[in-house]
């Protein structure tokens, strides 16, 4: 998978106890456009929760904005934010 983006929030409030995370990694597969979002209490396995394949980049990345700003508006701080052109992971 050709990475895309890369973004990771936390949410930390020791008076709700409540410590959240929020993964979305976007790339490029065999099959197209593709978002993975992962989420969780911090400390805990991380396993994949959603998964969408888009047509194009526009899409993919309007879903990225409307995702990151509601998670902004919930109490997350963005901690990690890549951008890949052409990266690799394996």
């Amino acid at each position: 998978m050709i990475f895309v983006d890369k973004t990771y929030l936390e949410c930390v409030n020791p008076e709700k106890n409540r410590k959240a995370y929020y993964r979305l990694v976007a790339g490029q597969d065999l099959f197209g456009l593709v978002l993975i979002r992962c989420w969780g209490r911090i400390g805990t396995h991380e396993k994949i929760r959603m998964k969408e394949r888009f047509t194009n980049l526009d899409e993919l990345g309007k879903v990225c904005r409307r995702i990151i700003s509601t998670r902004l508006s919930h109490g997350y701080v963005v901690k990690v934010e890549k951008a890949f052109s052409t990266g690799r992971e394996i």
